[in-house]
């Protein structure tokens, strides 16, 4: 099998993939992949596509940001043909993309299946809480980080800054919040009252990463992180391949009170070279077969299809509370978000 190529891109340097990669010329039926996934799960879910498929793979890795770029500056000769990136920057620029509904979309939950065909998701991230189980016994969900005896011992992102930060900010105001719209939860009364008992709680312990939450609640430094589940899965599968190392005090809770997924998907690029081709990987990254390897050998990654086998660590989205936020609607409240959580931080930190 030929190697992947791993190329990273500044939004400058918008250069030709067919030039990076060797390939991508008249009649080959080698895929392009714009990705801002992790590249250890590209190479572990591009070589199992091939296998399947007999269709090769070359990948162009970058940030998100970049990624969107690059489909954008190519849209009148794309060198790329399907994107793997969070939903939101496919639906959001969904004049670059073909409309093709997978094969399989039926056997995502309702509330994810595609309706244009723009986005195909495949997979999604959660925010979750790590605890030490040295400091505290048992962590079920937000409620339980409202107990005076976690003051000043959690450790928590800067929603200004951090995506995960932010994701758990969401998370709470839907959690706690009232009224029959996400717009009215997410500016509700009982809402903010919660996330202002949560940062009066949390007494001034804002972290810059993830890394650093994880790292802390590993060394006792804090009882609680809140953080994404990548991190939680890192300490389940290691406390799982190694009962007695260093993840081996180390719980993970999915919100009892609920989860808000953040989704990926794959798209195919309008007019680009290997439509049939495009498709069968859309196709495969949301069948039984590719989704189990989302659930199964990837560590960081969470399969949207109902039946789809995940490693016993994880958790099925099928157990899980869910709310369910378009990009639209996350997007046009976020600015209100934000200023009243600027409020509350600089109110518990004078």
């Amino acid at each position: 099998m030929k190697k992947n190529t791993i190329i990273c891109l500044s939004a400058l340097s918008l250069l030709s993939v067919a030039a990076l990669t060797g390939c991508g010329g008249e009649g080959s039926t080698t895929l392009i992949l714009y990705s801002s996934t992790s590249e250890d799960n590209l190479k572990i879910v591009l070589p199992k596509f091939e296998a399947a498929t007999g269709i090769k793979v070359e990948y162009v890795y970058g940030n998100t940001a970049t990624m969107v770029s690059r489909v954008t500056a190519e849209k009148d000769d794309p060198q790329g043909d399907v994107v793997w990136l969070p939903c939101q920057y496919i639906t959001g620029n969904a004049a670059c993309y073909e409309s093709y509904v997978a094969a399989n979309e039926s056997a995502k939950p309702t509330e994810y299946q595609s309706a244009d065909g723009i986005s195909s998701v495949t997979n999604y991230s959660i925010p979750v809480l790590i605890y030490n189980t040295t400091l505290v016994s048992s962590i079920t969900g937000y409620a339980d980080l409202l107990d005076a005896g976690l003051n000043g011992k959690m450790a928590f992102g800067d929603a200004t800054t951090s995506s995960s930060a932010y994701n758990h900010l969401e998370n709470m105001l839907l959690d706690f919040g009232t009224g029959s719209t996400i717009a009215e939860k997410l500016a509700s009364t009982s809402a903010w009252d919660y996330v202002d008992s949560f940062y009066r709680n949390l007494n001034k312990k804002i972290v810059d990463s993830s890394a650093t939450t994880l790292t802390g609640v590993v060394s006792g430094e804090y009882a609680v992180g809140l953080s994404w589940d990548t991190k939680g899965y890192e300490a389940l599968s290691g406390k799982l391949a190694d009962p007695t190392g260093t993840y081996k005090n180390i719980g993970v809770a999915f919100m009892s009170e609920g989860v808000v997924p953040k989704t990926s998907g794959v798209g195919i690029i309008k007019n680009g070279k290997h439509l049939d081709a495009s498709k069968k990987f859309i196709d495969w990254m949301s069948s039984v077969e590719g989704q189990n390897v989302l659930g199964t050998d990837i560590a960081g990654t969470n399969p949207i299809v109902k039946t789809a086998t995940v490693a016993s660590y994880k958790k099925s989205i099928t157990d899980l509370k869910t709310y369910a936020i378009t990009s639209s609607e996350s997007n046009t409240a976020k600015t209100a978000v934000l200023a009243k959580y600027k409020d509350i931080v600089q109110k518990y930190s004078a």
